[in-house]
């Protein structure tokens, strides 16, 4: 099997060669990974099998990193007419 990680923000990807699944869980896949030297941030993760068909995909969050969120306060104006 393998995984790639691709950075959601800088798209750099590094590429896991030769993982084993270590669960016992038919329904789970479960990883030790080396992320040491990786920057902080959110990547999404891509699992492959050894024909290169994709698996699986999710994001995973890798070191300190938080989400970033951006809000707006945006005045809204009514005119309201005295109709008959």
């Amino acid at each position: 099997m393998q995984i790639k990680l691709t950075h959601n923000t800088t798209n750099f990807s590094r590429i896991f060669m030769d993982i084993e699944d270590s669960s016992n869980n038919p329904l789970f896949y479960e990883f030790e990974l080396d992320t040491n030297g990786l920057v902080d941030g959110e990547y999404t993760l891509t699992l492959y099998d050894n024909n290169n068909y994709e698996l699986s995909s999710t994001i995973v969050k890798i070191g300190d990193y938080t989400t970033t969120r951006t809000t707006y306060n945006v005045e809204k104006k009514y005119r309201t007419y005295n109709g008959k």
